[in-house]
């Protein structure tokens, strides 16, 4: 999916999902929020302390 990204990454499709995996003690390195039609980031994304990966593609993020 991006280039340079370990093959074996794990995607997360649900920010609630990967804040819920976290809590569980996993580490949550990427997200995937292609096509969810949003038009600002889901502020629970600040709770995933070692994200590194975040793909948006195709949706309606506002810029200030």
């Amino acid at each position: 999916m991006i280039q340079g990204a370990p093959t074996d990454l794990v995607w997360y499709e649900d920010v609630e999902a990967a804040v819920q995996a976290q809590r569980a003690g996993q580490v949550i390195l990427a997200v995937d929020l292609t096509r969810q039609r949003l038009s600002d980031l889901p502020p629970d994304l600040m709770l995933l302390e070692d994200l590194a990966y975040l793909m948006v593609n195709r949706n309606r993020l506002q810029t200030s």
